[in-house]
């Protein structure tokens, strides 16, 4: 099944169709579904969740506070996050050695492997997406988001 199948294809307003915020938002919600999609069928795991373990393996040892603001999530969402995370044995804690108060998160094993499979369901699904692009298409598409998001 298409991940279209899961939405009618309702007519978008003119004035919808020429806003690149909500079309951006459009198509990230439809990659969205369909990674999700993908992650739990085959790992058991959200898009949001693929999104922490790969932060994670970046930066580990990290808290959990920098782990929220790296998602642009707030700490009891991030809270929750990091729980799920550890009941599924793909995150563990350990202390902070400067701060015995503070616990860091690093990735199990099983994280690593889950995380590095996951990201072979992202990329394949990235490039299925951009297929239809030309090369200097998807440069433009990344030189206009970084431009969008140095005025944050």
């Amino acid at each position: 099944m298409d991940s279209n199948d899961n939405y009618p294809n309702l007519p978008i307003a003119k004035s919808l169709e020429q806003s690149p915020f909500f079309m951006m938002g459009v198509v990230h919600r439809h990659f969205r579904n369909q990674a999700q999609k993908e992650l739990m069928a085959n790992y058991d795991i959200t898009t949001e969740m693929q999104k922490a373990l790969e932060v994670i393996n970046c930066f580990e040892p990290i808290s959990q506070q920098k782990l929220a603001d790296a998602l642009m999530n707030e700490r009891s969402a991030t809270k929750r996050l990091v729980d799920n995370l550890i009941k599924r044995n793909l995150v563990t804690t350990i202390k902070d050695e400067n701060n015995q108060k503070h616990k860091l998160l690093t990735l199990t094993e099983e994280g690593k492997k889950t995380r590095k499979l996951g990201d072979v369901i992202m990329q394949k699904l990235e490039r299925k997406w951009l297929s239809s692009l030309e090369s200097n298409e998807i440069e433009s598409i990344i030189t206009i988001c970084n431009k969008l998001s140095s005025n944050i």
